[in-house]
C-alpha cells in the first residue's frame, strides 16, 4: 500500500508538471518513488496543440539538382517523406548545403520529423536527389 506522504508528492508533482504546461512550460521528466519502485514520466507534454495539416508534393525534376520548398506561415512541425524516392535524398535549411556535406540524408522509405518550431519564424527546405522526378511528401502542421 501507499503511503500517504508518496502518495501526496505523487499528486503534488503531477499539479506541479500540469501548471508547468499551462503557463507553456514544458515538464520533461518527473521521478517519483512509489514502493520503493521508481516510476518515471519521461516525455513532453505542451500546449502547442497543431491543428491545421497540410499535405504536399514536391517533385524534383532534374537529377542532383537543389529545389526548395517553403513550409506554410505558422507551421509548428513538419516530416518530410522520401516516400516515392529510390535514392538517398539530401536536404538542408541553407540554399546549397545539399551539395555539400552539411546535408541531412533521408535514405528511400525514410522519413525525418522536426518540432517545436517557432510559428513566428518562416522555414525553407532544400533537396536534391540522384535520381530525376523524385517526388518527396512534406506533411507539416500548423
Amino acid at each position: 500500500m501507499t503511503t500517504p506522504i508518496l502518495k501526496d508528492a505523487w499528486h503534488e508533482a503531477i499539479r506541479k508538471c500540469i501548471e508547468d504546461v499551462l503557463s507553456d512550460k514544458t515538464c520533461y521528466q518527473m521521478r517519483v518513488k512509489v514502493n520503493a519502485f521508481s516510476l518515471d514520466a519521461i516525455g513532453s507534454l505542451e500546449t502547442n496543440v497543431v491543428s491545421t495539416p497540410t499535405i504536399k508534393r514536391v517533385t524534383m525534376p532534374a537529377a542532383d539538382t537543389e529545389t526548395s520548398y517553403a513550409l506554410p506561415a505558422e507551421t509548428k512541425r513538419f516530416t518530410i517523406m522520401n516516400a516515392v524516392g529510390i535514392g538517398t535524398l539530401k536536404t538542408g535549411y541553407v540554399a546549397g548545403s545539399t551539395s555539400t556535406v552539411d546535408h541531412l540524408p533521408i535514405f528511400a522509405g525514410g522519413a525525418h520529423f522536426e518540432e517545436e518550431l517557432s510559428k513566428d519564424s518562416s522555414y525553407t527546405i532544400y533537396m536534391q536527389s540522384p535520381d530525376a522526378a523524385t517526388e518527396v511528401v512534406v506533411l507539416s502542421w500548423k
